[in-house]
C-alpha cells in the first residue's frame, strides 16, 4: 500500500503495519523526527498531545532492531514513562507496529504482580517499557540486565520532574552503556530543570519542536456554554448528551456514533455526576485516581469496546491514558488552570482527526475561560442552546496593570569614611582664626 511513509525508507514489515493501522501520511513530528532518529542522532522533542509522537520515536527504534535482529543480548530498547497508563498505551503501540515482525516487548509497571512480570522477562523481550520505580526495584533484585541497551527514550520528562522521578531516572541511566541513542520528550521546553537534565544525558541532540504545550490543533473545535447555576449547567450537559439518553420511548443511539469524555475536578464530583446521569437515562461509566489499576483498565476496555459511550473522569485520564475515537470532550467542571485544559482537549482530535471540546462555564469560572484564551492565543466560541439560554452576561475581567507608586523614597547619601586625623579635629573650625576672634570665642 503506497503512502507518505514510503519516502522514509522503512522496513517493509513496518510499512505493512502502518498501512493496517490506517496511517496514510506522517504527522508533522513524524516527518521531522524520523529522518534524524533513523540516522542514530540523539533527540530532544516537544509536541502537543495527539501529534503522533509515540509512533515517531518507536519507528526508528524498531527499524534499528530489525537491522540487527538475531543477537541474543536483551533488552535492546528501554522506554521510560511516568505512569502505568502511559506504559500500557506505549506497549500497545509497540505491539501494533511490530505485528509482522518477531520482535518481542513487555511492560514493567506497578500494580502488576512481580511473578507475572518475571515470566514476561523470561521471554527475552527486545523492548522494555517501564515506570522508573518498578524498573529500579527489578534492577536492584538483579531480575533484569540493562547493559545491552542501545536505545533509550525518556517520555514526558516534564511530568517525571513534577512527580519526583528524575533522580530515579538518572540512577537508571547511570547503569546503561554510554554508547546508545537517547531521545527525550517533554510537553514544554521552557522548564530550565528539564533542559539541564536533557543536557546531562544527551549528546549533541537534534531539537524537534512541533507546536507548543499551549497549542490546540485546528482540527479541534472549541466551544463553551455559559450557565447561571449548577442546575442550569446540568441541564446543558443533558442537552449535549441527549443522543445517548435512553427511555421507555427512546433507545440510546448506537455507540459507534461516537464517544464522550466528561471531565470533573474531584472524585466526589465524578461519583455524584455519574449517579445523576444514570438516574437520567445516560448509561455511563466512572474513572478516577482512587481506583485500582485493574479496575481502571477494565473501564477503559469497556469504553474502547463500545459497551458505553459516555465516561465521567477526573484528570487522571487527562495524561497517560489512551482513548480511541473520542468525538467530544466536555469540561463539566472548568479545569483549575489552562495547561490542564490543553491536556483535556488532547483526548480528542488525535492524529489530526476532527474533535470538539465543549466547556460549561459558571459566572465565577469566566475568568478561567478568559485566561485559557490568553494562554492558547485562541478564541473559544460562545454558543447557546435554544430554551437554555443564560440570563446573565459573561463578566469581563480586565488584566490589572501594575501601578507606579507616587512615593519616591529618599536618596540616602553615601557616608564618606574620614581619616583618623580628621576625626580628632571634629567640631573645630575648618579655617584659621585670628587671635582676637579666638579670644572672643573663649570669653563667650
Amino acid at each position: 500500500m503506497d503512502n507518505g511513509f514510503d519516502d522514509l525508507f522503512l522496513d517493509a514489515r513496518l510499512l505493512r503495519a502502518i498501512g493496517k493501522l490506517g496511517f496514510k501520511e506522517p504527522t508533522e513530528i513524524q516527518s521531522q523526527l524520523l529522518p534524524e532518529a533513523v540516522s542514530g542522532l540523539d533527540i530532544i522533542g516537544s509536541a502537543p498531545t495527539g501529534s503522533g509522537k509515540t509512533v515517531a520515536y518507536l519507528l526508528p527504534i524498531l527499524q534499528g532492531l530489525l537491522a540487527t535482529h538475531g543477537k541474543k543480548l536483551w533488552p535492546k530498547a528501554l522506554i521510560l514513562v511516568p505512569t502505568r497508563e502511559l506504559g500500557n498505551q506505549v506497549r500497545k503501540v509497540v505491539e501494533s507496529l511490530s505485528e509482522f515482525t518477531s520482535l518481542n516487548s513487555t511492560v514493567l509497571i506497578g500494580g502488576v504482580h512481580e511473578s507475572l512480570q518475571q515470566k514476561w522477562l523470561a521471554e527475552n523481550p527486545e523492548i522494555v517499557v517501564a515506570t522508573p520505580g518498578r524498573l529500579l526495584d527489578m534492577l536492584e533484585k538483579n531480575e533484569l540486565d540493562v547493559l545491552n541497551v542501545e536505545y533509550l527514550v525518556v517520555d514526558e520528562a516534564d511530568r517525571m520532574l513534577d512527580m519526583g522521578f528524575i533522580m530515579d531516572v538518572a540512577g537508571i541511566i547511570g547503569m546503561l552503556p554510554a554508547e546508545r541513542q537517547t531521545m527525550l520528550f517533554s510537553a514544554t521546553m521552557e522548564n530550565p530543570q528539564v533542559l539541564d537534565f536533557a543536557n546531562s544525558i544527551l549528546d549533541e541532540p537534534v531539537r524537534v519542536e512541533v507546536g507548543t504545550a499551549r497549542t490546540i490543533p485546528p482540527s479541534i473545535t472549541q466551544t463553551c456554554y455559559l450557565s447561571d447555576s449548577a442546575e442550569h449547567k446540568f441541564e446543558l450537559l443533558m442537552s449535549l448528551l441527549k443522543p445517548f439518553q435512553s427511555s421507555p420511548y427512546h433507545k440510546a443511539s448506537d455507540p459507534e456514533e461516537g464517544k464522550v469524555l466528561v471531565f470533573v475536578n474531584t472524585r466526589v464530583d465524578a461519583e455524584s455526576l455519574s449517579e445523576r446521569l444514570h438516574a437520567s437515562g445516560i448509561a455511563c461509566d466512572l474513572l478516577h485516581g482512587d481506583m485500582s489499576q485493574k479496575a481502571r483498565n477494565q473501564k477503559v476496555r469497556h469504553f474502547h469496546g463500545g459497551r458505553l459511550s459516555v465516561l465521567v473522569a477526573t484528570d487522571v485520564a487527562a495524561r497517560g491514558l489512551h482513548f480511541d475515537a473520542i468525538d467530544t470532550v466536555i469540561n463539566y467542571d472548568m479545569p483549575r488552570n489552562a495547561e490542564i485544559y490543553v491536556h483535556r482537549a488532547g483526548r480528542t482530535g488525535r492524529a489530526s482527526q476532527p474533535g470538539t471540546v465543549a466547556s460549561l462555564v459558571l459566572d465565577y469560572e469566566a475568568k478561567t475561560l478568559q485566561r485559557i484564551e490568553r494562554f492558547t492565543k485562541q478564541l473559544i466560541e460562545r454558543l447557546q442552546i435554544e430554551g437554555l439560554e443564560p440570563k446573565n452576561r459573561e463578566p469581563e475581567f480586565k488584566r490589572k496593570k501594575k501601578k507606579k507608586s507616587g512615593f519616591t523614597p529618599p536618596v540616602k547619601k553615601a557616608r564618606v569614611k574620614k581619616r583618623l586625623r580628621a576625626q580628632k579635629d571634629k567640631g573645630k573650625p575648618k579655617f584659621p582664626l585670628g587671635k582676637k576672634k579666638r579670644q572672643e570665642m573663649k570669653n563667650s
